[in-house]
């Protein structure tokens, strides 16, 4: 019903007409996903807040395989437990929802921290749906594109100064960006700061 709501409110990605993934050995929740897909191949929902995969390939959009090749963009993380994570649908900021094994997650692309969203995709939506601004940063989208103009495509807000290190949740405090270099810029945040304790002073590194 929720999966339904969305398809309804989005614009499907790809035209493309989508047979679904070999599924023999990847669980329930790729099952939902593909079954998902075959109905529409990827959506953009929350005017641009959220953007579901297709599963071939789109236009200006990587499909979901592509986009989880480790070498594309997870190994800048230093972490191996995103190589095996299933990554099909971004928030306005990129962050990344994603099919951990039984569970859906949430990848924050600020701190590098996976945790657990939900368990089912209909509950993904259910939750999406019911607090769009706050799951899909849509309030930011939304302010962002009224004051500088649609964004394009492959493209998300990425943080002047990030969050995490005080910046500020206003249209100000982001820019447009293509998606992996967005994830470039955070990754390397990301890794510096995984083993500091709350408190600590840190000193950030940001190569050019």
């Amino acid at each position: 019903m929720f999966l339904e709501k969305l398809i309804t409110i989005g614009t499907v990605l790809s035209k493309n007409e989508f047979l679904g993934f070999d599924v023999s050995h990847k669980g329930d929740l790729v099952r939902s996903l593909s079954d998902f897909l075959m109905k529409a191949n990827g959506l953009v929902v929350f005017e641009s807040s959220l953007v579901v995969r297709p599963g071939t390939l789109g236009e200006h959009v990587e499909d979901i395989q592509s986009w989880n090749r480790p070498m594309l963009w997870k190994y800048m993380y230093k972490d191996t437990q995103l190589f095996d994570i299933i990554f099909f649908a971004e928030d306005a900021f990129g962050n990344q929802y994603g099919i951990n094994q039984d569970y859906i997650c949430f990848f924050n692309l600020e701190t590098g921290c996976i945790d657990h969203f939900c368990d089912t995709l209909e509950e993904w939506a259910k939750i999406l749906l019911e607090d769009y601004f706050f799951h899909t940063g849509y309030g930011i989208m939304h302010q962002w594109q009224v004051r500088f103009g649609k964004i394009t495509l492959g493209y998300r807000l990425c943080p002047k100064l990030p969050v995490i290190l005080g910046g500020e949740m206003n249209i100000n405090n982001f820019q447009s960006s293509s998606l992996i270099k967005n994830i470039e810029f955070l990754s390397s945040i990301a890794t510096q700061i995984r083993d500091i304790p709350d408190g600590a002073q840190i000193k950030i590194c940001i190569e050019e």
